[in-house]
């Protein structure tokens, strides 16, 4: 990549405009360098970093596979180890 290369703002959709502004304002540290109706646009020093287009019809988000097998795993019963039972017996 050319060292002039730089990254664009990334957009995103939301079902709630006003509580993704206070994350990424907030949490991010991000200025809000224009909101106008339904959409926003936060960033630094006055470049936009992030887009926001409220979409209130949005399905709600399910968490990707990877989570729900985490999440079952560690919730699932195990088995006790060889090693636990032995401290168990002493």
């Amino acid at each position: 990549l050319a060292a002039d290369t730089r990254v664009g703002a990334v957009e995103l959709l939301v079902r709630d405009l006003e509580t993704m502004i206070e994350f990424y304002s907030t949490g991010m540290t991000l200025d809000v360098l224009e909101q106008v109706g339904d959409s926003a646009a936060l960033g630094r020093d006055g470049r936009v970093l992030v887009r926001m287009r409220r979409m209130p019809d949005l399905p709600p988000r399910r968490p990707p596979p990877s989570a729900m097998c985490t999440y079952r795993w560690a919730t699932s019963p195990r088995p006790a180890t060889s090693t636990s039972t032995r401290w168990a017996s002493r």
